[in-house]
């Protein structure tokens, strides 16, 4: 790197619950309302970028559930739809408040709609594609990268075969999207720390890193990115030629000068207050219960100054570490709809940081790129900038999960002694079900990895989503292991097909 200092950001796409694929329901509305503030608006930035500057320095995960439910023929209409609505309500807003005299919530409305008519017009510039249009963005310094099936806790799957399934599954829809085979996978260390929630898992031991690198090399990558290592390296490659590369090491920031991170500023959205009925965000963030209304409406030209002082600070930061021969690299590493849906200015704030990083003698590389160019270095991770670190919550209630991991640890062992059985006679009925059997089992795993996030967070069983995916498995398992296959069977395989019809992509022949 020869005394170079080089930022990259790693942007990890989020892995859309099942129920997403259903119009009208909560998950729905909520992917859409991920694609309007987090997508696209990292794809106007991207465009933004490569108009000024030439080139970024990103890479984005994009995971195969997410790559499904936006490749619908019926996600446009519906996100057309979403955003119809969403200018309905605006409306309706916009006329109580002319109505009422409350000026500055009339502004910030204002502000609303010319934005909602902004986000309608690139979407429909891009012909309702953000698939293709991530495709054609890819080069100048995006790179796009796969990521496991349908969770993020590879890990602690219980078993290695299934584990390969969800890189292989992740690998090969990779491919079927995007025409080319992907190089990289996003894999997160994260689900390391999540094993003290699963006392009494059977596959406590987790996987070693070689068996993970392993399939990460018979999937057909040349390497994975992760945020965290259990060895706690820095950074390290990986073995068999797979390169491993993790952001693990911290940026020592005085815990006053962060105080939450930039994304916690007070003259920044509000992002979890909305108006109701129709959705709106007129606040900023505050923690002044004395403040007026006139005191709390969101200014927009206030937050974009803000995100501009916090490019800059970002920036200083990197200019302010001592340098080295080797060089500095500096990452950032975090979820992609921390970029607009909870963070509304994150992705301006990206905007502006290339947009300054010339003055500062700073350059933007994707991670792929600076291991091609020199091979992994010692890293600096950054996030601790943006954001509060995870603490790590040690709440021994979420060790309630332990068993539905025992649960999918039987299905999963159960599937794969069934595809090994020699006396399954595999007719081609048989291997039907065998296939969506796969399919179901892959979608259990990630409904389970959203009932874990969901104890964590609100401790309400009454909360969970079903476990539908559970279920059709060992229904199928039971036609499968039957005499024969009714009328009645045949119509509870097309029905599994049918009703989640956005994940048939994720082929089972994984498993052999």
């Amino acid at each position: 790197m020869n005394g170079a200092r080089i930022v990259s950001f790693v942007l990890n796409a989020h892995h859309p619950h099942t129920g997403c694929a259903e119009r009208g329901t909560g998950a729905r509305i909520r992917l859409c309302e991920v694609v309007r503030d987090s997508y696209l608006q990292i794809i106007r930035v991207l465009r933004t970028v490569a108009g000024e500057n030439g080139r970024t320095g990103i890479t984005l995960s994009v995971p195969p559930t997410l790559l499904a439910l936006l490749s619908e023929d019926n996600f446009r209409q519906d996100f057309e739809h979403f955003m119809d609505n969403s200018v309905k309500n605006l409306t309706a807003d916009l006329r109580y408040l002319a109505e009422t005299g409350s000026r500055e919530k009339l502004r910030t409305a204002e502000y609303w709609l010319k934005r909602y008519e902004q986000i309608a017009f690139l979407f429909s510039d891009i012909g309702g594609d953000i698939v293709s249009e991530l495709s054609r963005l890819e080069g100048g310094g995006l790179e796009l990268i796969t990521t496991t099936a349908t969770n993020v806790c590879l890990p602690l799957l219980g078993n290695e075969k299934c584990m390969k399934a969800q890189i292989m599954a992740g690998a090969c829809a990779f491919g079927e999207h995007f025409a080319r085979e992907p190089r990289g996978i996003w894999i997160s260390g994260a689900a390391h720390g999540c094993n003290k929630h699963r006392e009494g898992h059977p596959a406590d031991a987790k996987f070693p890193w070689k068996t993970v690198e392993d399939a990460v090399a018979s999937a057909g990558l040349d390497y994975f990115i992760t945020d965290a290592n259990p060895d706690g390296n820095t950074s390290e490659n990986g073995l068999d030629g797979t390169a491993f590369f993790t952001g693990n090491s911290g940026y020592a920031v005085p815990a006053e000068e962060y105080n939450g991170g930039y994304v916690m500023d007070p003259d920044y959205l509000d992002t979890g207050v909305k108006s109701i009925p129709g959705g709106v965000r007129y606040w900023h963030r505050t923690v002044d219960k004395a403040a007026t209304e006139g005191e709390k409406q969101y200014s927009p030209e206030k937050a974009d100054a803000k995100a501009g002082q916090h490019a800059s600070d970002f920036l200083n930061k990197i200019a302010g570490i001592p340098s080295s021969p080797e060089g500095i690299f500096a990452t950032v590493v975090m979820g992609a709809e921390l970029f607009g849906h909870l963070w509304y200015e994150g992705p301006d704030w990206i905007r502006q940081v290339y947009g300054k990083m010339s003055s500062f003698g700073i350059s933007g590389e994707t991670v792929r790129e600076r291991m091609r160019a020199s091979g992994l270095t010692k890293t600096i991770n950054l996030n601790v900038l943006l954001c509060v670190p995870d603490s790590g919550d040690d709440d021994p209630s979420c060790g309630y999960a332990s068993g539905i991991w025992k649960s999918v640890h039987e299905d999963e062992n159960g599937y794969v002694a069934l595809l090994r059985s020699t006396e399954l006679k595999k007719s081609e009925p048989i291997e039907r079900v065998l296939k969506q059997m796969g399919r179901e089992l892959l979608l259990t795993e990630g409904d389970a990895a959203v009932h874990e996030d969901c104890s964590r967070l609100s401790g309400n069983d009454a909360l969970l989503p079903d476990m539908i995916h559970s279920g059709h498995f060992r229904r199928l398992m039971e036609i499968a292991a039957g005499n024969g296959i009714s009328q009645t069977d045949t119509g509870f395989v097309e029905n599994c097909e049918r009703e989640y019809s956005a994940f048939r992509k994720l082929e089972t022949s994984f498993w052999d």
